[in-house]
């Protein structure tokens, strides 16, 4: 099942990679130059001042999130995977539920003049703006340890449902239903990054288990109380019995 989702993974990476890329490389600066000509200053400004600082301001809504670490913590030590992803889950949706929120109002306070003549530059401005503290975030955090890179995962599926939403307002659809299919969308990689963690702590365990085989195959063990005692011990630490070391 784990093969067939990272396959999943490198074909939607593939397909979306290449219309991302341009989009978030040019996106901005079309749709700002754009925006330049049509007069639009304010919306340019507050979507600058944004770019510059929207993850600061992002990283203090994620701070509440940082609650959700004790258990996972706690549940890791403890190998506990229903634990671990219950907790994971509940910290990976307060996360969505940040970027949802903060990519809904920038779309609301940028395309609120919205209008036929404004409406692309406005739309592409929306998305560069709202994907900008994400993809900052994302190019600073360090690579997940699991093989499964839940960073990037999140980062293509918010581009991607932007784009679906960009695409669902321009033909017409209201701006908050056009993000209800956005968060439905984002469930997605909620639901991947949760199964990767219960993955993740299996093989952990397995490990576990193989590494805990290995260490009693290296000890005697005495054959007259059962005690292990370390390879080249002579007599029993617990009963004091010989041991045959052949």
């Amino acid at each position: 099942m784990s093969n067939k989702l990272e396959k999943f993974l490198e074909w939607t990476v593939a397909i979306v990679s290449v219309p991302l890329i341009v989009l978030n490389l040019l996106g901005g600066i079309i749709s700002f130059i754009w925006l330049a000509i049509l007069g639009e200053w304010s919306t340019i400004l507050y979507g600058s001042l944004y770019i510059i600082f929207g993850s600061w301001l992002v990283g203090i809504f994620l701070i509440p999130g940082m609650i959700f670490m004790i258990p996972i913590v706690f549940f890791e030590k403890k190998k506990n995977t229903a634990g671990l992803a219950i907790s994971g889950f509940m910290n990976l949706f307060y996360v969505f539920a940040v970027i949802a929120g903060s990519s809904y109002l920038i779309y609301l306070n940028i395309t609120d003049n919205l209008t036929n003549v404004h409406l692309l530059p406005l739309l592409i401005w929306s998305y560069s703006v709202a994907i900008s503290p994400w993809t900052y975030m994302a190019s600073k955090e360090e690579r997940s340890s699991t093989g499964f890179d839940g960073t990037l995962v999140t980062l293509y599926f918010t581009e991607i449902g932007l784009v679906i939403a960009s695409v669902l307002i321009a033909c017409g659809l209201d701006l908050s239903k056009s993000f209800t299919i956005f968060s439905v969308i984002m469930v997605i990689p909620l639901l991947m990054a949760t199964y990767m963690v219960v993955v993740y702590m299996e093989k952990e365990k397995e490990n576990l288990e193989l590494s805990h085989e290995e260490d009693i195959g290296t000890k005697n063990v005495c054959s007259k109380c059962n005690s292990e005692n370390i390879e080249e011990a002579k007599y029993c630490k617990s009963c004091g019995a010989e041991i045959d070391n052949n």
